[in-house]
């Protein structure tokens, strides 16, 4: 068993409408333990507490795509 987790990186936004090119990235962490699909994490305004109106910026909101995985080694 394993899990690899990295980030953050830049990760696509592609139903963003925002002007701005860079605007249109999310944060995001990757985490996978499989080497078919790999699950985003991705940092978004998220309430302190259920039906709160205050709000946090929290790695919240996750998403799973199919994925080809691979490690690299370099020696």
């Amino acid at each position: 068993m394993y899990q690899v987790d990295t980030g953050p990186i830049l990760l696509p936004n592609f139903e963003s409408k925002k002007e701005r090119m860079i605007e249109r990235f999310d944060l995001a962490y990757i985490a996978y333990n499989q080497m078919n699909e790999a699950y985003f994490v991705i940092l978004e305004p998220t309430p302190i507490k259920e039906n709160s109106s205050d709000m946090v910026s929290h790695y919240s909101r996750v998403i799973r795509l199919n994925a080809n995985n691979f490690v690299l080694s370099l020696d």
